[in-house]
């Protein structure tokens, strides 16, 4: 409904009005503002008194609609609107319909319900507003009603009805750490049908009645906080079985910490003995910092190869992987692409890894952190190591694989062992000079190949990253 206008100018004042603008405009005078309209506004509900045209419920024509998460510009819902008419009655098994009559009669309101509005109420209404008393009468039936000015609409919480984008607001929500499919799940199953979910926009509208909006944008809301991450720091290793070290069992050597023997471990025949403090074993194998320095140490020695020392972050809850492999290609050939009757020539190329592997899955819990290994691998082609295989045109390969879920405290490390590998080496035996003649060098020179098991040992660490809010 509009404020009625003033009245029309004639067409000859519009001429002269637009001649003076594009003077105005002309000239540089940005301070020449006449606009049309300046006073118009739309209302919910007006009426004539005393000769005046009374408002109430005014919504300006500039206000934002569609910003932000709630669309209060035209949003005609009033929690209860004070019209000074306060409403005692009791009613015992009266048909909904006539309690609602009853209701905005004595408030002098106008009533629309829905067709499918029905149902019987129990109440006793104490000194409430019309609209506390309206809510009252309607929660245990499951209908909504909305307040429009001096117009109460009652109609089922239901997007088919009618009456339902008269009852209903409409607000958007827009993820911001988890995702939109995973908030959907929250939604009960009796309420999806307000939401939508917009996968191209990232966005979640929801559309229903006031109640029920707020409350799952709520539930969006505590649900939608940052996620904290870990970053997994990783030390791959392997140890020769010549370089005469072990973890856990190093027959010739001693760690000292603060001057004393922390580790220190011999053998005499088939007899072990030794002496270790727990505080060493501690400090040593405890901290990744600790750790990675005495790796390091032992790497520098040669007592071990490091491979890889590899960080990645991943997600609370999703999965990490590291591999460290060498591709093997091989062919293919189709039957029937073969042979004498072979028409088309095919040739299909198919690759395989080789090397080692690590999926890794880390969930949080507080301090502690669950690190869910799906899969640490060692695998090699063996075609290399074996000369009765080499002429095999695909390749072989041994695995070897462990999973295992350990929970480790924030920064601490765990270590896998014992997966082999095995390792092939040409040792070339030259006699200097002679063996780099042309045409003869290699009668001065030998090879050796030599093929051993190294033992491969992983050292995991996981630290908590945890986001400002999480």
């Amino acid at each position: 409904m509009y404020r009625p206008l003033p009245p029309r100018i004639s067409v000859d004042e519009l001429i002269q009005e637009s001649l003076d603008r594009s003077n105005a405009v002309n000239s540089g005078d940005e301070h020449y503002v006449q606009p049309i309209l300046e006073d118009e506004v739309i209302v919910d509900n007006g009426h004539w008194e005393n000769g005046a045209w009374v408002e109430s419920n005014v919504v300006p024509t500039d206000a934002p609609y569609g910003s932000g998460l709630i669309d209060t510009a035209l949003d005609p819902h009033v929690a209860s609107i004070d019209d000074g008419i306060r409403i005692s009655e009791e009613f015992i098994e009266t048909d909904v319909r006539e309690v609602l009559m009853m209701l905005t009669t004595e408030a002098n309101l106008d009533l629309v319900m829905d067709d499918n509005v029905g149902g019987i109420v129990n109440a006793q209404i104490n000194d409430l507003l019309v609209d506390e008393a309206i809510e009252k009468v309607l929660m245990p039936l499951g209908l909504s009603h909305a307040r429009r000015g001096d117009q109460v609409i009652v109609a089922p919480p239901d997007p088919s009805s009618p009456l339902f984008s008269y009852i209903s607001v409409r607000k958007d929500y827009r993820p911001l750490h988890i995702d939109s499919r995973a908030l959907m799940e929250t939604v009960p199953a009796s309420w999806l049908q307000y939401v939508t979910s917009i996968e191209s926009a990232k966005i979640l509208m929801v559309h229903a009645p006031p109640r029920i909006t707020d409350d799952i944008i709520s539930r969006f809301a505590s649900i939608d906080q940052p996620i904290p991450q870990v970053v997994l720091e990783a030390i791959i290793c392997v140890v020769s079985p010549d370089c005469g070290f072990q973890f856990g069992l190093d027959w010739q050597h001693a760690v000292e910490l603060d001057g004393a023997k922390s580790l220190a471990l011999g053998a005499t025949g088939l007899a072990l003995n030794g002496t270790v403090s727990g505080e060493g074993m501690n400090q040593i194998f405890s901290e990744f910092s600790s750790t990675s320095t005495f790796v390091k140490l032992l790497n520098e020695h040669g007592y071990l190869t490091i491979r890889a020392s590899p960080h990645v972050m991943a997600k609370d809850g999703e999965q990490a992987n590291i591999a460290i492999n060498r591709e093997t290609f091989f062919s293919v050939q189709p039957p029937g692409t073969t042979g004498n009757n072979a028409v088309f020539f095919q040739q299909d190329i198919q690759k395989v890894d080789a090397g080692i592997t690590l999926d890794i899955t880390p969930h949080i819990r507080g301090d502690v952190v669950t690190i869910d290994i799906e899969k640490a691998e060692v695998s090699e082609d063996v075609r290399t190591a074996n000369n009765e295989l080499s002429v095999n045109p695909f390749p072989v390969i041994n695995r070897r694989s462990v999973s295992t879920t350990v929970s480790v405290k924030d920064g601490k490390t765990i270590v896998i062992g014992g997966l082999v590998q095995r390792e092939t080496i040409d040792r070339v035996n030259r006699v200097p000079g002679l063996s780099r003649l042309p045409g003869v060098g290699y009668l001065f020179q030998s090879t050796q190949r030599q093929t051993r098991d190294a033992e491969v040992v992983i050292f995991i660490s996981p630290r908590i990253v945890r986001s400002e809010g999480s």
